[in-house]
């Protein structure tokens, strides 16, 4: 998908990779969801009934978001340091 050297995370990359990831949470929250059910138990009722937990696979998305940035900026300013320490030699 990536041919024309935009980088390694383009346009179309991106949006695939969002629908993939909430078509697979949003299955995997039906399925989470309808097993904890059949265990009834009260404390877990609770829990599921809090509105708060349906946006798990977002907040999970945007956790990794916010470590993926982190992470980029921590290297681009690491390798300039290098670059820099390495013009200065």
């Amino acid at each position: 998908m990536a041919s024309n050297h935009q980088g390694p995370l383009w346009n179309e990359d991106l949006v695939l990779a969002i629908g993939l990831t909430l078509a697979g949470m949003a299955v995997l929250q039906g399925k989470l969801f309808a097993a904890a059910a059949k265990l009834n138990l009260q404390h877990l009722e609770a829990l599921l009934g809090w509105r708060g937990l349906e946006w798990w696979p977002v907040l999970l998305i945007v956790g990794g978001v916010v470590l993926w940035v982190r992470r980029t900026r921590a290297n681009s300013s690491r390798k300039r340091m290098q670059s820099s320490a390495q013009k200065g030699s």
